[in-house]
């Protein structure tokens, strides 16, 4: 599966690319193991933040292609930093840090 990107593919900082459009194209899946080490704010009960564990898996047929261009292994455990808070009557999160590797 792939799909034209808007502005093509960045070549040396150029917007949209000479080259014109680009595919992208997914090559696996990120899968969601849970949070550790949630944290609520200590004055505001409305915000927190955890860690969110989650791994690449499920390749497609594409990923061979990519996994020595792209730091995607898959089944290893990375972390992300995400902080709660509850706005507009829902539940929102934003993610501080985007991956750094499990312990």
């Amino acid at each position: 599966m792939a799909k034209v990107t808007d502005k093509g593919f960045h070549v040396l900082g150029t917007s949209p690319s000479w080259r014109g459009p680009a595919f992208r194209g997914l090559i696996c899946y990120k899968k969601y193991d849970g949070i550790r080490n949630f944290q609520r704010h200590p004055t505001e009960p409305t915000v927190g933040h955890a860690e969110l564990i989650w791994h690449y898996d499920d390749p497609t047929p594409l990923y061979p292609l990519f996994e020595t261009k792209m730091n995607k292994p898959l089944k290893k455990p990375f972390v992300s930093l995400v902080s709660f808070y509850y706005k507009d009557h829902m539940w929102r999160f934003d993610v501080t840090v985007r991956k750094t590797e499990a312990e």
